[in-house]
């Protein structure tokens, strides 16, 4: 199931999250190939060898390093940030959905598609929530992100625990609710009912009340 599948990336995300805002560190090449994982579970991240401490801009200027299918598009001019791990992580998302990447080969137009991070995402059959989460993460823009990996693992958890995710409709967030809690949800929409009826009750006695009296005056 997806859900299943998506168990060791939220453990990624919740690792690279702790690289971010407690070591002040970014990994700057996060790729299945660097990901250990045994029986499920997330047992080491590998290769920090591009690692980078964050700066006060949270941006470094480097000479471009990275694997082109993960990087992001700011990667690709020798910028790597808590941002860029965010993107390589919705890539990894995106490849765990779709069991494919956005893009494959290493022709030009290829390469000019991951450096321009023009990423197509088929929202069919997919739940509105994951989407969402992988569109936040792959905007072009780095500012547009999740701010880091710890932001976009409490995201990615919410939906795994079917809770709405940050920026929700409310109507998203009512039907996920309802089906956490369909016994709550019941009652609630009874009473909202009760009201309802008793409101009207009141109304159309107010009505026939006051036509009484314009009846009663006339006389």
């Amino acid at each position: 199931p997806l859900h299943q599948r998506l168990l060791p990336v939220l453990e990624v995300c919740r690792a690279i999250g702790d690289v971010h805002t407690q070591y002040g560190l970014a990994h700057g090449d996060i790729k299945p190939a660097n990901i250990l994982v045994h029986h499920g579970r997330l047992t080491k991240i590998l290769d920090f060898g591009l690692v980078d401490v964050l700066s006060s801009d949270s941006v470094f200027d480097r000479p471009v390093r990275g694997t082109p299918a993960y990087m992001a598009p700011e990667q690709w001019r020798g910028q790597i940030s808590a941002a860029t791990d965010v993107w390589s992580l919705g890539i990894l998302i995106y490849s765990t959905v779709f069991s494919a990447l956005p893009w494959t080969g290493s022709d030009k137009n290829q390469i000019d598609q991951m450096r321009s991070g023009s990423v197509r995402i088929q929202a069919r059959g997919i739940p509105k929530d994951l989407v969402a989460i992988m569109h936040k993460c792959l905007g072009y823009a780095s500012q547009s992100r999740y701010a880091n990996a710890a932001v976009l693992a409490d995201d990615l958890d919410r939906f795994l625990m079917r809770r709405p995710i940050a920026g929700s409709s409310t109507m998203r967030r009512s039907f996920l609710f309802a089906l956490r809690h369909p016994v709550a949800m019941a009652v609630g929409l009874l009473v909202v009912l009760g009201m309802t009826t008793m409101a009207i009750y009141f109304h159309r006695r107010e009505l026939a009340m006051q036509e009484l009296h314009s009846h009663v005056n006339l006389r």
